[in-house]
């Protein structure tokens, strides 16, 4: 048996220090709520009792749905919907990390007075303050708000693929700030300094808050459609407008020969 006050003890004792006991702090309740939890429970003191009955609860695929389920969130099998268990493999598959460009053709540009305009810096800038914390946002959108709705555990499966490609992507401004050498406070905090970026930011953070609300749940047509809006406008508008719009700036410079390892991370991302 491990011990684990073999070596704490004798160095306490070294430094004249006493001991001081251990409070064990209260369990604290989970911030975010379970989607759906188990219809049935049993009373503590019976909890363990009898199990007999537990078969009962087995998850029959028919019965699975999306959103607004009763099945047991926590049972991945059988399958439903085999379209996003096969999107999470894809994404698995499609793994990279942003170390693994080379940036150097990068860091030699960006240090050459002549090698980009200002307007190319000013670009690059500012496209990188925005991208710095939109991925954050959109994986708030993910992990606090839209997972918690899901009832489907194979599409929770791929939501957790997704917001890890999210984390990634933040990963991969990151990296590029750092290997140009570029002010990290002023990169990252540009959605507060920069009208034009706060804007479009606080445009979506009411439609991840509508989510993430402990007194948010899907159920009527009403919340239901709350829920859609919101997957609307992070699939829609900031993916597909937001997002892309930046992206072809970037890669605008790349058919140029210019910021090449930063344009290969936007093709990956």
């Amino acid at each position: 048996m491990l011990n684990w006050e073999e070596e704490v003890a004798p160095a306490l004792a070294k430094a004249g220090l006493a001991q001081q006991p251990v409070v064990a702090e209260p369990q604290r309740p989970q911030a975010d709520e379970v989607a759906i939890a188990l219809q049935v429970t049993a009373p503590a003191a019976t909890a363990s009792a009898d199990l007999s009955g537990g078969a009962a609860l087995r998850v029959n695929a028919a019965d699975k749905r999306v959103i607004n389920a009763k099945t047991d969130v926590n049972q991945l099998v059988p399958f439903k919907y085999k379209w996003a268990w096969e999107k999470y493999l894809a994404g698995c598959a499609n793994h990279w990390m942003p170390q693994e460009i080379n940036m150097n053709r990068d860091i030699a540009l960006w240090k050459d007075p002549n090698g980009l305009t200002e307007d190319e810096r000013r670009i690059i800038k500012r496209n990188l303050g925005f991208f710095t914390t939109a991925d954050s946002l959109a994986a708030n959108n993910i992990v606090l708000g839209t997972y918690r709705h899901i009832t489907a555990p194979e599409c929770r499966q791929y939501l957790l693929r997704q917001a890890f490609e999210e984390a990634i992507h933040t990963h991969a401004y990151q990296y590029i700030v750092e290997s140009l050498g570029l002010d990290q406070s002023e990169i990252f905090n540009a959605y507060n300094e920069i009208e034009s970026i706060r804007a479009k930011d606080q445009f979506l953070i009411p439609f991840i808050d509508v989510l993430t609300d402990p007194n948010f749940k899907t159920g009527t047509l009403e919340t239901d459609q709350i829920l859609l809006k919101s997957l609307i406008v992070f699939a829609c508008v900031m993916e597909g407008l937001f997002f892309y719009v930046g992206f072809t700036q970037i890669l605008a410079m790349g058919r140029q020969n210019k910021m090449t390892g930063a344009a290969e991370q936007y093709q990956y991302i």
